[in-house]
């Protein structure tokens, strides 16, 4: 085994250490119980009551999927808000950077853990599909699309507010501070609508804006463009996470 592949493996085990922890601590925590009731919820009643799917007779799911930025920004951080600021309360993170498993092993699996919780999350929401497909001819492509812009976005988001909370000392901070970066993400493309912009400006708004670019994914569109930026998205906030947990120690 060369060097190489023995610090890949020791990596790959690093990171499962601890994406076990992360999810010990979730499964005896009620918050991801919550964040899932609180998703599953609002979803189906938005989509069957206020969104009257069943009244305007279309064999699409666009409504149901328009409702998850919203209920990303409310819920998401609510998942992450305890990964630094318990570590800290506790003196586990100090415990965790003393062992052998690397700043990065300890972002990323956080990350991990994190995620699982979203995509059984996403898992649940698959009632919902489930049930109305009978109802019409759907189009599977674009469910299936419609639920990797999803993950995707879930995943961009999650990253950015473990970024924004890595220094944090109170869950109460991290969670509003989680909430105003992914609702100040989502709304970039509507700044036009408020205040006079260049046009160059607003291009860019909307290539930075989470929820216009998970627009084409709700159409059944693979984006290639948007799926790039969710990934460079969530390889920058990791990267810049695992920056300033290393600077948090100094």
């Amino acid at each position: 085994m060369t060097a190489i592949e023995k610090t890949r493996r020791t990596a790959r085990a690093s990171i499962s250490a601890v994406l076990r922890k992360e999810l010990r601590q979730y499964g005896a925590s009620g918050v991801p119980y919550a964040v899932v009731a609180g998703f599953l919820l609002p979803a189906a009643v938005w989509f069957f009551w206020f969104y009257d799917f069943v009244g305007l007779d279309q064999a699409s799911l666009r409504g149901y999927f328009a409702a998850f930025p919203v209920l990303y920004i409310v819920l998401l951080p609510a998942v992450t808000m305890r990964l630094w600021v318990e570590e800290r309360r506790s003196g586990t993170l100090e415990l965790l950077r003393s062992a052998p498993v690397g700043d990065r092993a300890i972002v990323v699996g956080k990350f991990l853990g994190a995620l699982t919780v979203v995509v059984l999350m996403l898992a649940l929401t698959l009632f919902v599909p489930l049930t109305v497909t009978r109802l019409g001819a759907f189009d599977l492509g674009e469910i299936v699309a419609e639920y990797i812009g999803a993950l995707l976005l879930a995943g961009a988001s999650l990253a950015l507010v473990m970024l924004v909370s890595v220094r944090l000392r109170s869950q109460v901070t991290a969670y509003l501070v989680g909430v105003l970066t992914l609702f100040a993400l989502n709304a970039a493309h509507q700044l036009a609508a408020f205040a006079p912009v260049p046009r160059s400006a607003e291009r860019l708004l909307r290539a930075v804006s989470l929820e216009y670019q998970f627009r084409g994914f709700t159409r059944g569109v693979l984006d290639t463009g948007a799926v790039g930026y969710y990934l460079v998205l969530v390889v920058l906030a990791l990267f810049l996470c695992e920056r300033q947990l290393a600077r948090a120690a100094e």
